[in-house]
């Protein structure tokens, strides 16, 4: 299971609340991961994810990729990663998409928030 370690904030999600989160590389929401709920509220920023044990890290990807990888596949969970480049992945029950258009990234928003 998740440990919801990170700075509790129970605030409606909002693209200005999560360019805040991950804009300044000092502060300290920055680094770690942000969980949203099912009822859209960020709950947690700044969380840190499971990464998968030795045998099952992949070195195709980086740290947060991995992590990724690895809560989708303890949970039910899904998940989005911006890596350095700007490039947006999605990952779900072990599977990884590169997210090429925002048409992509809304049509799996709306698919998994009904």
């Amino acid at each position: 299971m998740l440990q919801k370690q990170g700075f509790i904030l129970n605030a409606d999600i909002s693209s200005i609340l999560l360019k805040n989160i991950f804009a300044f590389k000092g502060s300290l929401l920055h680094d770690g991961a942000v969980l949203i709920d099912s009822d859209l509220k960020i709950t947690v920023a700044s969380a840190i994810l499971p990464l998968p044990s030795s045998q099952r890290f992949s070195r195709n990807y980086g740290t947060r990729h991995n992590a990724a990888s690895e809560i989708t596949a303890r949970s039910d969970a899904f998940a989005f990663v911006v890596s350095e480049t700007g490039k947006i992945s999605y990952f779900q029950n072990k599977n990884h998409i590169i997210i090429e258009k925002p048409e992509k990234l809304i049509a799996i928003l709306r698919k998994n928030y009904k």
